[in-house]
């Protein structure tokens, strides 16, 4: 009888053994991750199989190398010195994508005005205000026709230099999100330097996203999203002060100087996340009277955080809503 009973209690011993193990593995785990490229701190959070991780963490990588404009390594930087002709199939592609933005932004979306980023000084951080020369000497080489991207090929004319910094962060969400979805993730937060994007839901409602005070700490909004991507552009993130004046890293492609009008921050919900990334920071160059025409005209759904208040599309109402603390904020929705 002991030995029956001993057999029976590691026979039951075994049998919950396995069903937990079997159990582990069909209940996939939540992950998170922290990763530094493009100048920012990069979160991922999912739930599914840790292998995932590091796939991410590859893509992350492989992408700043090719586009980076100070990697000399690059792709984007043997362009911008060398001239050297692009034939990766990948950035080819971004390029055309970014010359694409441009003319349905009418410019306002410029992957042309890395010289007069770097003659202001955010690519190295030596901060200068230049001349009006200096910046009429660049504006020349500054405009989307002064590059060429065939289906195979990206040249660019003699003087001129691009930086896809303004699209990188949202195509790489879009690349990272595809190949979350594709290994059968149903949950996730991707957030590339306040450059958001959901996947599914968060315990069966949406997430709910923060939408950053552009005049001080904390979030002025909350905006609920599902399977979209939510990015925002504004002088809060790169500037610097000359003579108590302060000066945002968005450059004007008109003008060639940083941005000057009654926008604080730009934030745009979508789809895309590469469409979000240059849509964010071409309606902050327009400004509010034309961002809102654009919006209307375009039905994207953007929030505007302006000198007199704040505006959001009618596409958004029941998903976006001020904080307690910004209650006293006007509001306004913008009506397709």
């Amino acid at each position: 009888m002991k030995k029956i009973s001993r057999c029976l209690i590691l026979s039951i011993l075994v049998a919950v053994i396995l069903t937990t193990a079997l159990s582990a593995c069909a209940s996939p785990s939540s992950v998170e991750g922290t990763f530094f490229a493009m100048d920012t701190v990069m979160t991922i959070r999912y739930t599914g199989e840790e292998k995932l991780l590091s796939e991410c963490g590859k893509i992350i990588s492989d992408l700043e190398k090719k586009l980076s404009v100070t990697d000399k390594g690059s792709l984007i930087y043997a362009l911008n010195e060398k001239k050297e002709p692009i034939r990766d199939e990948e950035v080819v592609a971004l390029v055309k994508k970014s010359l694409e933005l441009s003319t349905l932004t009418s410019g306002m979306f410029d992957p042309t005005v890395y010289p007069l980023v770097k003659l202001w000084g955010f690519t190295t951080g030596e901060y200068k205000v230049p001349t009006e020369e200096e910046i009429e000497a660049l504006l020349p080489y500054i405009g989307k026709d002064k590059v060429s991207a065939t289906t195979d090929v990206v040249t660019a004319s003699e003087g001129a230099q691009i930086d896809l910094g303004g699209i990188a962060k949202g195509y790489l969400s879009d690349v990272l999100r595809e190949r979350l979805i594709i290994n059968g993730v149903k949950s996730a937060l991707l957030n590339l330097g306040g450059n958001v994007t959901a996947i599914g839901d968060k315990d069966g409602s949406g997430w709910k996203i923060g939408i950053k005070n552009p005049l001080g700490e904390g979030y002025f909004g909350i905006v609920n999203v599902s399977d979209e991507a939510v990015v925002t552009s504004g002088l809060y993130e790169r500037h610097f002060v000359s003579d108590g004046k302060k000066y945002g890293h968005i450059i004007d492609p008109t003008t060639g100087s940083p941005v000057e009008n009654d926008l604080l921050s730009v934030t745009v919900v979508g789809k895309s996340g590469t469409e979000c990334d240059a849509f964010s920071t071409a309606l902050f160059v327009m400004g509010r009277e034309k961002a809102t025409v654009f919006l209307k005209e375009h039905r994207i759904d953007a929030v505007l955080y302006t000198n007199d208040g704040v505006l959001y599309t009618e596409g958004l109402q029941g998903r976006f809503s001020l904080q307690p603390n910004f209650s006293s904020l006007p509001c306004e929705v913008i009506r397709w």
